[in-house]
């Protein structure tokens, strides 16, 4: 039942968003799928910017990680989602920052003097990785590298790293979205390759979305253009 359950409520939303559209963009809903880093370091000042334009478009968002995003975006669950590019499926894509990985240590950290470091510099400490099996750290910075870290830890969550990392437990690598604002007495160092991460906005078909979908994604463009400029990100 559960197929015919979502294409009833897809089609009710489409037609919601369809009487939207006759009102241009007085009015309607935009559900985006994001993941934490996004939520709290991107999301919020891009949604409290649009609605200054925008007041009566509304914000529905749903958080998870990369693979639960595109499958939302594919059942029709949201609108629009922000993933790691590129996506795994087909689905329409705009990238709209690229996000680099840095290393993080702890204060007073032997190499804290080190401007950039080099992979071989950090063999010898502690090594906490984020993430697990093929979705993890070193799969995504040293692609097609041999990497010989000394990993005694695999963790889910970056606050979690910055936490052991702060107590001296070891060193990992994270973007650097989400080591904006951070409150944990730790250092960050830009690594010799320079490896980042695309984040892009990705929807089933931008030529079927509707008028506030595409307004928002030329808003958030514009935006982190602008940002990027300003040395916000890098």
């Amino acid at each position: 039942m559960l197929p015919y359950i979502r294409s009833v409520c897809n089609g009710y939303r489409e037609l919601i968003n369809s009487a939207h559209q006759l009102q241009g963009l007085e009015a309607g809903i935009i559900r985006i799928g994001t993941f934490s880093s996004v939520s709290c370091h991107l999301l919020p000042k891009l949604m409290k910017g649009f609605q200054k334009q925008h007041p009566k478009i509304e914000f529905e968002l749903l958080q998870g990680n990369y693979t639960e995003i595109e499958r939302w975006v594919h059942e029709g669950k949201i609108d629009c989602g922000f993933l790691r590019l590129p996506a795994l499926s087909a689905l329409d894509s705009v990238p709209v920052l690229r996000d680099r990985y840095l290393v993080v240590m702890p204060e007073h950290h032997p190499l804290s003097e080190e401007s950039i470091l080099s992979v071989d510099r950090l063999k010898d400490d502690p090594f906490i990785l984020l993430g697990i099996g093929e979705d993890n750290i070193i799969n995504l910075v040293f692609e097609g590298e041999k990497v010989d870290l000394n990993v005694k830890y695999h963790v889910v969550d970056d606050y979690t790293i910055m936490s052991m990392v702060e107590n001296g437990l070891g060193i990992g690598i994270l973007p650097e979205l989400v080591l904006n604002r951070t409150p944990y007495r730790i250092i960050t160092k830009e690594l010799s390759t320079r490896p980042y991460r695309t984040i892009g906005i990705v929807l089933r078909d931008k030529k079927t979305a509707s008028t506030a979908v595409r307004h928002f994604l030329e808003y958030t463009s514009k935006v982190l253009v602008e940002e990027v400029k300003k040395g916000e990100f890098i």
